[in-house]
């Protein structure tokens, strides 16, 4: 699906498979996630330009890689959520704080998401998925940038569903350390503030 001009229709559009680029993968989707967000897509927000195709809540498996992409293989289950990747050289990569990377992308926003059989996303934007999770519980728990799904099930007066959102989130939170624990040194936290901060 795709919106072709702001404030424009989801449109239904055949493409070509595309191909991933220097550190990016190729990941077929097999779920993707309806968020309030997407409506960036249609509506606007800094970044988009239009077509683009919405979705920031994917889960699938790695489809194709490219160059210079290591420590993944083709076949891989995996999520890609609101942080579509850093790109490892601004202060704040340096600094460890990479969910303020100056250049993150998000997928659906300024680049095609996952409302496609096929995305092609940044290497450093991913997080290995566990086997024994439907694609469904896959980007509902763990890829969604808000939690609302994963909050539904855990409040939810039934003890099937909390005890399952519960065991999710305890295998998501496992895979997640596995994948995105950086072996480099970590700059000292800074204030979140300090970015906005004005000297005198």
């Amino acid at each position: 699906m795709v919106v072709k001009e702001q404030g424009g229709d989801f449109v239904l559009e055949q493409r070509e498979i595309p191909r991933p680029g220097l550190g990016e993968v190729l990941v077929r989707v097999h779920a993707c996630g309806v968020c309030h967000s997407d409506v960036f897509a249609k509506d606007g927000y800094p970044g988009v330009s239009w077509p683009v195709v919405p979705g920031h809540e994917i889960a699938g498996e790695i489809a194709a890689l490219g160059e210079h992409v290591a420590g993944w293989a083709v076949g891989q289950r995996v999520g890609v959520g609101w942080f579509g990747g850093n790109c490892g050289y601004c202060e704040w990569c340096r600094r460890g704080q990479l969910i303020d990377c100056e250049n993150m992308e998000i997928p659906g926003v300024p680049m095609d998401g996952g409302y496609a059989d096929y995305v092609v996303v940044r290497a450093s934007s991913r997080a290995r998925m566990p086997d024994d999770l439907t694609a469904e519980e896959l980007y509902s728990v763990s890829v969604a940038s808000g939690s609302s799904a994963f909050s539904a099930r855990a409040t939810s007066d039934s003890r099937r569903s909390r005890s399952r959102a519960a065991a999710t989130r305890s295998r998501w939170r496992g895979s997640l350390e596995l994948t995105t624990t950086s072996t480099r040194p970590q700059a000292t936290p800074q204030p979140r503030f300090r970015r906005w901060a004005v000297s005198t």
